[in-house]
């Protein structure tokens, strides 16, 4: 428990028409956040959705591969891909690849967003945080 200087107490409408009180523990601005450690945050993020995409997309080609509708209804799309140039295999790892690129360009569009956050926040004083002692239930 916080005292001295940074203890306050907050009064709080509760349910009924009595007041309780709250104990805040600490008032906080956000200043600034780590650019780096938002893109190495968002980094792993980004790439544990491709993975599980990529895992989706994958079963379900190998199902529609299996059922025979790739040979059937998809033959459209067969030929769009050998004109194209690209077989099942060539497509998956293209698919792979861009995934992977894609996940770099999202973190790094989230680190510049820190970087913007850091900015208003140096202009404006940031995001004030109000952290209070939980009641155990």
């Amino acid at each position: 428990m916080l005292t001295g200087k940074h203890r306050a107490v907050d009064l709080v409408v509760s349910t009924g028409p009595e007041y309780k009180e709250v104990e805040v523990l600490s008032r906080m601005s956000l200043k600034r956040i780590s650019a780096w450690s938002v893109f190495k945050f968002s980094a792993v993020l980004y790439l544990i959705f491709f993975l599980v995409f990529f895992i989706l997309f994958l079963v379900i080609y190998l199902i529609a591969m299996g059922s025979g509708f790739m040979s059937s209804q998809g033959k459209e799309a067969a030929d769009v891909l050998k004109v194209l140039g690209l077989s099942g295999g060539v497509t998956l790892v293209v698919f792979f690849f861009v995934g992977l690129f894609s996940s770099i360009v999202h973190a790094t569009i989230s680190a510049i967003g820190a970087l913007i956050y850091n900015i208003i926040a140096w202009m404006t004083g940031g995001i004030e945080l109000k952290l209070e002692e939980k009641k155990e239930e």
